[in-house]
Formats: C-alpha cells, sequence, structure tokens
C-alpha cells in the first residue's frame, strides 16, 4: 500500500463529522438523564421544587426572595396600622372617639345611638340600637311539659326539661305526690344538670304544687329532677312562667 493511500485514510478519519457516526440516537450514556424532548422518561426528569437538597435545594426565604416587605397579603393585619381591625365600642356619648377606622362601631349606652365609622373615616349615625331583652319573673304561662311521671327510683332521675332562649329570672312549677302515703316523695328544679332548686317534698297522695323563681342564661336547659323514698314518686304540670322587658347592657361597677 502507498503512503500516500494511508495518509488519506488517517485524513478522512481525523476530519470526519460527529453526525457522520451511527447510533446517534441511541441511549448508550446512562450515566446522564435525558431531556423530555429526548422522549426522556419522566422518572429520569429531574425534580425542581427546591423542597430539599436532592431537588435543587431549599430556599432561604430571607436571602432568596425579593420584596419580602411588601404588604401583598392584605388578608392580614399590618404592624404599620393603615389597615386595622373594625373596633366594637360603647360608653356614654359624649366619649365618641374623635378618630375611627373604617367599619368601626360605637353605642352609645344613654342615648341608645349606633354610629358606624363611614369610608371618610367619619362617625355616622345608624339610627337606635334593638333593645335587649330578657326574661322578667310573671305568672304569664310560657312553656309547660304537663304529661304525668313516675319514679321508683331512691335517688334523683330526670323527669321533665326544657331549654329556654333569653337570660334573665323565670317562675318554674310543678306538682308532686306519693303514690303511697307512709312514703315521700322528692323533686327538685336543675339547671343544665346541676341542682339549683329547693329540695321539695310531699308524703300525700295528693298533688302539691311547688313554685321558685331561678335565674337562667340563654341555652340553659331547665329540669325536673324526683325520686321516692319507697313506692312512686309522680310529677306533672312542670310549668315556665315569664314576661319579656328591656334589659340593661351594662352594669355600674362604681359611680
Amino acid at each position: 500500500m502507498k503512503i500516500s493511500s494511508i495518509i488519506a485514510d488517517i485524513l478522512q478519519i481525523i476530519n470526519r463529522s460527529h453526525g457522520d457516526l451511527q447510533d446517534l440516537g441511541a441511549d448508550d450514556h446512562t450515566q446522564y438523564l435525558k431531556e423530555k424532548a429526548s422522549s426522556g422518561l419522566a422518572s429520569e426528569t429531574p425534580v425542581h421544587n427546591h423542597q430539599a437538597a436532592a431537588n435543587c435545594g431549599k430556599l432561604d426565604h430571607g436571602a432568596a426572595l425579593d420584596g419580602k416587605n411588601d404588604d401583598d397579603h392584605t388578608q392580614y393585619l399590618d404592624v404599620a396600622g393603615t389597615r386595622p381591625p373594625i373596633n366594637i365600642k360603647h360608653g356614654i356619648y359624649s366619649a365618641l372617639p374623635a378618630n375611627c377606622y373604617v367599619g368601626d362601631i360605637y353605642l352609645a349606652t344613654d342615648t341608645n345611638q349606633l354610629f358606624v365609622c363611614n369610608t371618610n373615616q367619619v362617625w355616622t349615625e345608624k339610627g337606635a340600637a334593638a333593645a335587649l331583652l330578657g326574661f322578667e319573673v310573671s305568672d304569664n304561662l310560657k312553656a309547660s311539659a304537663d304529661a304525668e311521671q313516675t319514679e321508683a327510683s331512691q335517688s334523683y332521675n330526670k323527669q321533665k326539661e326544657i331549654t329556654v332562649a333569653c337570660i334573665g329570672t323565670i317562675r318554674i312549677k310543678f306538682d308532686l305526690k306519693i303514690t303511697v302515703a307512709t312514703n315521700t316523695a322528692y323533686g327538685r328544679i336543675y339547671i343544665n344538670g346541676v341542682a339549683v332548686g329547693t329540695q321539695r317534698t310531699n308524703a300525700t297522695t295528693s298533688y302539691v304544687n311547688f313554685s321558685e323563681d331561678i335565674a337562667v342564661i340563654p341555652g340553659d336547659k331547665v329540669q325536673l329532677y324526683s325520686y321516692a323514698s319507697a313506692a312512686d314518686a309522680k310529677v306533672e304540670n312542670f310549668r315556665l312562667y315569664w314576661d319579656l322587658a328591656e334589659v340593661n347592657g351594662y352594669t355600674i361597677i362604681t359611680d
């Protein structure tokens, strides 16, 4: 073979283009990840969520983010006080604050006037506030559970229950008797499972009516419990009496 021919072959190899190589599309380099555009598998695509060191590392909120001092989260109160909470205040009319924030509410307890702070940060009267109503003792029947109930146990058990929705004092009445005169029937008013009334007794077979005034608040369960020393205790006509009246929304501590 001529030397010139050998040199020509060597030059042809040296000058060969990368594109002249065979199997350029083969996945021969398993140490590398293939990109999606080259049909890379999802498992081969690097995770870039900054949730761990293996996922491109975690970012520092202080060093990596811009605009940390921007007021972007308007759902929160800012320390500068430019977006304060709505204030609900009360006092006498002459103590109406000079300044207010939009949406603030003020109740003048001596004149029963209601004020709301408008968009110009000026108090606007919205009329009289609704009167606060509560229970006031009376003999006007408002609720009753009249069915006769029997209790043979020698310890207190609940026989009646009525839930009330206001604050105040109501009058509570019930009838009590024993079935055998040599024994005694016991009855007592409870509130929310706690004894609050005076223990009542009757050793006769005729009903005796008992009455007591008890203070309650909204949601209280007014209850009647009874038991018998022996034989059977019977109760009926568990009744609540009251009137609705305007009550004070305040208490004077020091005059």
